[in-house]
């Protein structure tokens, strides 16, 4: 522009000179090239800017659209995982609700199993009560030979503690008894080691049932 300006001012103080030396033509011309610089000037200005904010309302617009992309993949990777935590929490508390159940079943089995084992349970002093009265057959059997059966407190607590059985009660010890003192006793009577009026005597040495007669206060041992 200000270049333009400076030829139109050139030729304007010219004087009149220059301007009888130029034709009409060309004079008229040079307006013409000078009028269309302006013009283009000015439209190439126009489209410049133009496509200027053409430019910064593309760059505005694919930034929004990038910016909601990424909002987008974040708000599906945030969704994403928070559904991850959920279901994780949902299968922890299942399987949590599952062992808690099982135990309670288990703590309940025990219970049960343990008031059954006890509920039925005696003293000492009651079993060996039950020795007695079982051991009593046997003794009223040996009678018919004047043979008397003695069995010692501890024979008596070592029965208990070894034939009894809280769960199935009596039966357990009536067969430690029939093992550990009538077989024994009828062995020895069928193999002649206990003469007639002889006291059998049930007592404990070095952690074992011994088994013993005596004939005479002479104490034989089997």
């Amino acid at each position: 522009m200000r270049s333009i300006i400076v030829v139109i001012k050139s030729f304007v103080s010219g004087g009149d000179m220059r301007w009888s030396k130029m034709s009409i033509h060309r004079t008229m011309l040079i307006y013409h090239v000078l009028v269309s610089l302006l013009a283009l000037v000015s439209v190439g200005y126009l489209w410049i800017s133009s496509e200027r904010l053409r430019f910064v309302e593309e760059e505005r617009s694919l930034r929004a659209a990038y910016l909601e992309e990424k909002k987008g993949l974040l708000k599906l990777e945030v969704d994403q995982a928070v559904g991850f935590i959920r279901h994780m929490q949902s299968q922890t508390e299942k399987r949590l609700k599952e062992n808690i159940k099982n135990r309670v079943y288990e703590a309940h089995a025990i219970a049960e199993n343990i008031y059954k084992q006890h509920k039925n349970s005696k003293s000492t002093e009651e079993i060996k009560k039950i020795i007695d009265l079982l051991s009593g057959d046997l003794g009223k059997r040996l009678k018919d030979r004047r043979i008397k059966l003695k069995i010692n407190d501890s024979a008596r607590e070592f029965i208990a503690e070894a034939g009894y059985d809280p769960v199935y009660g009596a039966r357990p010890l009536k067969r430690y008894l029939q093992h550990e003192l009538e077989t024994r006793i009828g062995r020895a009577l069928l193999s002649g080691f206990i003469p007639d009026g002889s006291t059998i005597i049930v007592d404990v040495r070095n952690g074992e049932l011994m088994v013993t007669h005596a004939v005479e206060e002479e104490a034989v041992v089997y």
